[in-house]
């Protein structure tokens, strides 16, 4: 099987895992900013132009 962003998605590449962010208490200020904007289609479209998959279905240009 070939890595790509597709088959870590759909489980085929077998070795891919998912990345889990966890914070003591609900994000606020400068983490809580950060992690709205990760979770934002400009963020997750980063995420994808480095060869991550996005938590989301994103449309980049």
């Amino acid at each position: 099987m070939i890595p790509s962003v597709d088959t870590a998605i759909d489980g085929s590449y077998s070795i891919a895992r998912p990345l889990f962010m966890y914070t003591a208490m609900p994000p606020e200020g400068a983490v809580g900013v950060y992690m709205d904007w990760i979770l934002s289609e400009e963020g997750q479209c980063i995420i994808l132009e480095k060869g991550y998959a996005p938590v989301t279905d994103v449309t980049c240009v």
